[in-house]
């Protein structure tokens, strides 16, 4: 994590692309268990499906920094695809 933090601190106002998972709330399991269809349920499907659901969902960020806190390794970007009015990440 300091690492990544000390590479998004030389950046500066250089845009970056961020990849990361989200972390796994219960909103997100509940659409996913009422997704499920039973019937193409078998045992292939059933092993990536249990995979998908313990896992967060893929989000990307392409921004700039604007701040780091190098105590907690918090950071706050401004999100370049997101709204104007709500794009501090």
């Amino acid at each position: 994590m300091t690492d990544l933090v000390e590479v998004l601190e030389a950046a500066k106002d250089t845009i970056v692309q961020v990849n990361f998972t989200k972390k796994l709330d219960a909103k997100n399991v509940e659409d996913k268990l009422a997704s499920l269809n039973m019937k193409s349920l078998n045992d292939s499907n059933l092993k990536k499906f249990s995979k998908d659901l313990i896992e967060g969902k893929e989000c990307t960020i392409i921004g700039h920094l604007i701040d780091s806190e190098n105590l907690m390794g918090r950071s706050m970007i401004v999100d370049l695809n997101a709204p104007k009015d709500n794009n501090i990440r």
